[in-house]
């Protein structure tokens, strides 16, 4: 069983629990909220969470503490940003998949800022190199999903230089 937090922007602690996302969604946007919305996972620290589901192993020492523990965060956690009480994409996996060599995974990211702040918004390339598995997981919903899919048979992102010199290579 989880719960859903919601932290509102510069806020130290959480302002709203809730049993489903719908209900904190709801709530995010009646009230014109920005901030994060985090699935919790009940009757266990998130600490001990990611290490019983994969997602951390402790390496160091220093990563076994209590102080340690007490501050643990992943990324892993289900969560959603919101601007205003509206979803917040400021970054958008818009292409990922193994290269045509499939050595490597190849993802090109869109990120963009608040309009307001005259920061251009950009692609971004990342190319895991020697990538023997890659997991993918999406917020959106499943008919949103194969929308897109659909569009994006239709239409490849343009490559960037560095993608069009590593097509085929197997370097």
């Amino acid at each position: 069983m989880t719960v859903w937090v919601f932290l509102g922007e510069s806020a130290q602690w959480p302002s709203g629990v809730f049993r489903t996302r719908e209900r904190a969604e709801l709530w995010i946007k009646t009230g014109e909220l920005t901030g994060m919305l985090t699935e919790y996972p009940l009757d266990t620290g998130v600490y001990d969470w990611a290490i019983e589901h994969g997602h951390f192993q402790p390496r160091t020492a220093h990563q076994q503490i209590s102080s340690f523990a007490g501050r643990f965060t992943t990324a892993c956690q289900e969560h959603f940003h919101y601007t205003d009480g509206d979803p917040d994409w400021k970054e958008t996996a818009i292409y990922h998949a193994y290269t045509g060599y499939m050595r490597d995974y190849e993802m090109i990211i869109y990120v963009s800022a608040d309009p307001r702040s005259g920061i251009a918004p950009v692609h971004l390339r990342y190319l895991f190199r020697y990538c023997v598995e890659a997991h993918a997981r999406t917020a959106i919903l499943p008919e949103q999903r194969r929308a897109s899919l659909r569009r994006s048979r239709r239409v490849r992102p343009p490559a960037t230089d560095a993608a069009r010199r590593n097509r085929g290579s197997n370097r």
